[in-house]
């Protein structure tokens, strides 16, 4: 579950060095399990040549937050997995007992300062290298035709923007929305995880075979963040993708709704329909989550946009009830 700016050191204004070079190189931070009042937190570098021998180390700090007031505590990092051969990954583990879970109205956030630790030869001192990034802890799942946040029914309203910055988040949450955005830069994303404020990342431009590998890079820097819900992906009626990222927030992988065949990848369909009886009935079928988008609409205001996505909702009110409802911002 990491938050990050796309660099090793994490959010532009996070404190802290790095020395890391190569040695964090495909750093990723994930939870565990996320039950009750524990919350596991692992820092894992990939198996490469070269790694015999070393482990990781560190401290996850937290929590903090620029909306709240708190007493930050500190979680150690301890070695699980050590270096033994190629192919052997290094994995330490924190554990965080009653963890402050990253919402919309809470967003905390935590600092995780790891360590790398490489044996020296001939009895020598070993190298250390660090590295700081900010991380959060979250679950973000589908049960059924909704979505639970930290196993609480969660429905995102907000805005479609061709491109967003720090001034469309705070605009966003002045009004208590989220947006949808083509592939969002990190430093809007690192403003929606501090600030509390959904994005769903549009990403169907990676349509063919040959940009899978770019798909795959951009959907591992978006997992790095908390306020990154889903991105949207151009599937294909493809049945899998394995796009081969662990770490992060795992962002919701998201299609658009146009008729059969549906992707068995999919976890959440967008669907750009007007209100009627029998769009609801096709919808409900489908047994997915459903994001309902009003592309007719294009209000010119953040405060427009509320009253907008409000009216929306009740429109579809008798047709059912969605994960989530955006109306076009011109």
């Amino acid at each position: 579950m990491e938050v990050d700016s796309g660099s090793d050191r994490g959010v532009a204004d996070s404190a802290g060095r790095d020395d890391s070079g190569d040695a964090l190189a495909g750093l990723e931070l994930a939870a565990g399990e996320i039950s009750g009042p524990v919350a596991r937190i692992y820092a894992r570098v990939p198996a490469r040549t070269g790694l015999n021998g070393a482990w990781l180390s560190g401290e996850l700090i937290g929590p903090h937050s620029e909306l709240a007031r708190t007493l930050p505590a500190r979680y150690r990092f301890l070695p699980l997995r050590r270096g033994a051969a190629e192919g052997t990954e290094l994995v330490a583990e924190a554990v965080v007992p009653e963890p402050c879970r990253w919402s919309p109205e809470s967003p905390f956030l935590y600092t995780a300062r790891v360590e790398y630790h490489a044996p020296g030869g001939d009895g020598g001192g070993g190298e250390v290298r660090h590295t700081e990034r900010t991380t959060a802890i979250r679950s973000l799942g589908v049960r059924g035709r909704s979505l639970y946040l930290n196993e609480e029914r969660n429905v995102l309203r907000g805005a479609m923007v061709e491109r967003a910055d720090e001034g469309t988040v705070r605009a966003a949450k002045e009004v208590g929305c989220s947006f949808m955005a083509r592939n969002p830069d990190d430093a809007a994303c690192a403003a929606a995880s501090r600030l509390g404020v959904w994005i769903v990342a549009v990403l169907d431009e990676h349509s063919d075979e040959g940009s899978r590998s770019d798909l795959a890079a951009d959907l591992r820097r978006l997992a790095r963040w908390p306020a990154v819900a889903a991105v949207v992906v151009s599937l294909a009626g493809e049945r899998d993708l394995d796009l081969g990222y662990r770490g992060g927030m795992r962002p919701l992988i998201a299609e658009r709704y146009r008729g059969s065949p549906i992707s068995g990848a999919s976890q959440l369909l967008l669907c750009d329909a007007r209100p009627s009886a029998e769009m609801g009935r096709a919808i409900a079928a489908i047994g997915k989550p459903v994001m309902m988008l009003d592309t007719g609409s294009t209000p010119t205001a953040w405060p427009e946009i509320r009253r907008a996505v409000d009216r929306w909702q009740a429109e579809w009110a008798e047709f059912g009830d969605f994960a989530g409802y955006f109306v076009g911002l011109s």
